[in-house]
C-alpha cells in the first residue's frame, strides 16, 4: 500500500499490513480530462509548474494540509497512490479498497460542488458508484466544501443522508454488526453511475465480501460474474428478488437498478443452490399457477405468514425453467405444506455480506481514552458537579479545572457528566460512549428535580436492547457526534467529538461549549 507523506508530498510504499501507519483517506469525484495527478507524475523531480497548478495537484496539497493540521503524517488518495498502468496492482487495489477505507483513521470527503452543510446531500458525490463503499466503509467521515472547510460528518448528517440514499442510520453511523441481505446492499447501489459499466459491479466487491479478477471490456457480464461469485458463498434467496422490464429471463439481474425496490428485503438463510452447466440448480417449493406458469417460492419472508415467489415457465424440453413476468415481485401465503423440488433455472448470469468482514480485527479497539475540554462551559458559569460510569473498569481522570479524560475499557461502555450553573443552578448532562467502535454522545437539558446523573446515564442501554437510545426522543442517531441543545436565556450547549493525532497516537476529543 502506498501513502503520501503529508509534509513532503512524496509517495512511500508499505509492504506489510502491520507496518502501515495511521492515515487519512480521501473520497472524491474525479475531475475532468487531465485534472488528476497520476502515480508516475508524482515521481517527477522537480515537479513542473504545469503539474503543480493542476486542480488535482491542489487537491492533494489541501488533503495533506488538512491531515497535517490534525497531526496525521500520512494520507491516501486513489489518483496517485495506485499505479494504474499495472493491471495486477490495479486488480489488487480495487479488491482491497473497502478494507483500505475501513482501516483508515478518518476519511475526508471533498465536495467541490458544495458550499454549506445544507447542500451536502445534493452533491454529485452521492450519485457515483464508487462513493457508495467510500460512504459506508469508513468509521469516521468528515465532509469538506469547495473551500476545504469541514462542514459536517457522516454521523451528524445521517438523517439527511438517509433521505438521500435510503440507507438506514444504523448502517451509516454505528457500523452495525447485523447482516444485510444481498438485495438490500444491491438496492443502495441502484441509480448510481460509473464511467465504465464494469465498475457498477467492481465497486460492490467489498460491500458484498467477494473478490474477483477485473476484466475491463466485459461490459454487463461483470455484474453477472459478481452474482456468480456471490452465490458461491451465499445461500440468501434475496438475490433472486430483483424485478426488471424484460419479460423472460434467467435467475440473475442485469444491474443493481433491478434491486431498487429491495431496501426492506430481509436476509434469510436457505438451502444451498449453485450454478451448473445446466443452469442454476435450486431446491424450491413449486406451486402451479394459471397459464402454464409456476410459483417458485423463495425462502424470503414477505410477511409473518407469506413469502416472495418468482414466476417460472417450463422450457420447451420441459427439463428446465426460466423466469417470466420479471417486472413483478409477488408474495403468497405459505404454510410449509408443499414439498420442495430440485429445478434448473436457465439463462443470463451472475456474497453475502460477510459479518466478519464488516469490521476488521485491526479496527476493533479494546480500550478508549476520550479527552473532554469544557473551558467554554466553565467560562459561562457551569461547573461539573457529578461524574458517572457504568463499568467497573471505566474511570474519569482529572487533568485540570477545565479538562478531564474518560477511560473506557471496551466498545459498549460509556460515562456521563452533570454540569450545574453556579448561580442559576440550571443543569445539563453530557453522556459519551462507544458503540460498535463508534464514539457517540447525547446532551440532556430536561433534568427533573428528583433525577440524579446516574438516572440519566442508566437509561442508555435498557436490558431489552443492545443499542444506545436517546432518552426522550425518537431521533436516536440524529447528530450523534455533533449536538446542540437550547438552554435558558438564548444560550445553547454544544458538544462535538473531534479526532486528533497526538504524539503518534490517535486521540478522541470531546469539546463542550456554552454560547
Amino acid at each position: 500500500m502506498r501513502l503520501l507523506n503529508t509534509a513532503t508530498l512524496e509517495v512511500e510504499e508499505f509492504f506489510e499490513i502491520d507496518s502501515v501507519p495511521a492515515y487519512v483517506i480521501l473520497s472524491h469525484v474525479w475531475g475532468q480530462g487531465r485534472d488528476e495527478v497520476t502515480f508516475q507524475e508524482m515521481q517527477l523531480s522537480p515537479r513542473p509548474a504545469s503539474l503543480v497548478l493542476r486542480p488535482g495537484y491542489q487537491k492533494i496539497v489541501n488533503l495533506c494540509n488538512r491531515a497535517a493540521e490534525k497531526g496525521f503524517k500520512w494520507a491516501w488518495i486513489d489518483t496517485c497512490c495506485i499505479d494504474k498502468t499495472n493491471s495486477t496492482e490495479l486488480t489488487e487495489a480495487l479488491n482491497s479498497m473497502f478494507q483500505w477505507y475501513r482501516s483508515a483513521a478518518i476519511c475526508y470527503t471533498y465536495l467541490p460542488d458544495v458550499t454549506s452543510v445544507d447542500d451536502v446531500v445534493h452533491s454529485v458525490w452521492f450519485t457515483r458508484g464508487w462513493t457508495l463503499q467510500e460512504l459506508l466503509a469508513p468509521l469516521w467521515l468528515i465532509f469538506f466544501n469547495s473551500n476545504w472547510e469541514a462542514i459536517g460528518t457522516k454521523a451528524g448528517l445521517a438523517k439527511q443522508i438517509q433521505r438521500r440514499t435510503r440507507i438506514s442510520p444504523a448502517v451509516l453511523v454505528i457500523n452495525s454488526s447485523r447482516e444485510f441481505s444481498v438485495a438490500q446492499i444491491m438496492s443502495w447501489a441502484a441509480g448510481r453511475k460509473t464511467t465504465r459499466v464494469e465498475d457498477r459491479a467492481y465497486s460492490l466487491l467489498g460491500l458484498l465480501g467477494v473478490t474477483m479478477p477485473l476484466i475491463y471490456g466485459e461490459g454487463e457480464r461483470a455484474f453477472a460474474r459478481l452474482q456468480h461469485e456471490i452465490i458461491r458463498t451465499s445461500n440468501d434467496h434475496s438475490i433472486f428478488t430483483w424485478i426488471a422490464s424484460k419479460h423472460d429471463s434467467g435467475p440473475f439481474a442485469r444491474s443493481p437498478d433491478d434491486f431498487s425496490h429491495c431496501q426492506n428485503i430481509p436476509l434469510t438463510k436457505s438451502s444451498e443452490y449453485q450454478q451448473t452447466n445446466r443452469g442454476l440448480r435450486i431446491n424450491l417449493p413449486i406451486k402451479d399457477l394459471k397459464n402454464s406458469t409456476y410459483a417458485g417460492i423463495l425462502d424470503c419472508q414477505a410477511g409473518p405468514d407469506s413469502r416472495y415467489f418468482i414466476r417460472l415457465r417450463r422450457s420447451r424440453s420441459g427439463e428446465r425453467f426460466y423466469r417470466t413476468q420479471c417486472q413483478l415481485l409477488e408474495s403468497c401465503t405459505y404454510d410449509g405444506s408443499l414439498s420442495s423440488d430440485t429445478i434448473y433455472i436457465t439463462q443470463p448470469e451472475p456474497s453475502i455480506f460477510n459479518l466478519d468482514d464488516w469490521m476488521p480485527q485491526s479496527r476493533r479497539i479494546e480500550d478508549y481514552t476520550i479527552d473532554v475540554h469544557f473551558f467554554s462551559a466553565s467560562r459561562a458559569g457551569f461547573q461539573i458537579v457529578d461524574k458517572q460510569t457504568l463499568d467497573d473498569k471505566a474511570r474519569w481522570n482529572n487533568e485540570s479545572t477545565d479538562k478531564l479524560s474518560l477511560y473506557l475499557s471496551s466498545s459498549g461502555k460509556y460515562g456521563g457528566l452533570l454540569f450545574t450553573h453556579h448561580t442559576s443552578k440550571e443543569q445539563f448532562s453530557v453522556t459519551i460512549g462507544v458503540h460498535n467502535w463508534m464514539c457517540w454522545l447525547d446532551i440532556e437539558t430536561d433534568i427533573q428535580e428528583d433525577e440524579t446523573l446516574k438516572d440519566v446515564v442508566d437509561c442508555y442501554y435498557p436490558a431489552h436492547t443492545k443499542k444506545p437510545l436517546s432518552r426522550r426522543s425518537d431521533s436516536v442517531w440524529d447528530g450523534v457526534d455533533d449536538m446542540r441543545k437550547a438552554l435558558s436565556n438564548s444560550k445553547f450547549v454544544h458538544a462535538r467529538i473531534e479526532h486528533w493525532m497526538m504524539n503518534d497516537e490517535k486521540r478522541l476529543v470531546l469539546q463542550v461549549s456554552v454560547a
